[in-house]
């Protein structure tokens, strides 16, 4: 409320022109020297929280959930395959490619249950959010566009009629 008037009563005196560019080049000096402390803060806490999760039970958990899609989509696939479907002429076919199906299936399941997984996507996740954080802390990021995401934009005034 203070600022409105304020601005108004700018305009008023030194013109709309010059508030804007005013208004644009404070609100710029703000937006810069706030930016990056404020990216690396929450930045920071992503990051903390990312590495507590256990995203292979996430994963499966989401596999188990769609179960019945997956496996339809894997019989699919594998009929599909030119080198499985060479086996069509094979008694028993379709009850083979439906234990293949499932074999797949039990399979990912259980490697995405084993620890081993879960220690390697933290690892991956380790590797890439250092990588990020490295990344906002030297400034590998920035963009050097005028209309890069970041510049601040402010509209002139204009009062309500």
């Amino acid at each position: 409320m203070l600022l409105s008037r304020l601005g108004k009563a700018l305009d008023r005196s030194v013109g709309e022109e010059f508030t804007y560019r005013l208004t644009t080049r404070f609100a710029n000096s703000v937006v810069h020297a706030i930016k990056k402390p404020i990216t690396v803060a929450v930045l920071d806490e992503v990051i903390a929280v990312m590495r507590t999760g256990h995203y292979t039970r996430n994963i499966a958990a989401a596999l188990e959930e769609n179960r019945h899609e997956l496996r339809q989509m894997a019989l699919d696939k594998i009929k599909a395959d030119p080198q499985f479907g060479r086996l069509s002429f094979v008694p028993f076919h379709d009850q083979m490619v439906q234990t293949a199906a499932d074999a797949v299936l039990r399979v990912v399941l259980e490697i995405l249950a084993d620890p081993r997984t879960d220690e390697l996507v933290s690892d991956v996740l380790r590797e890439n959010l250092d990588q990020i954080r490295l990344a906002v802390h030297s400034d590998q990021h920035v963009h050097t566009r005028a209309d890069a995401p970041g510049n601040v934009t402010v509209r002139p005034y204009e009062p309500r009629p």
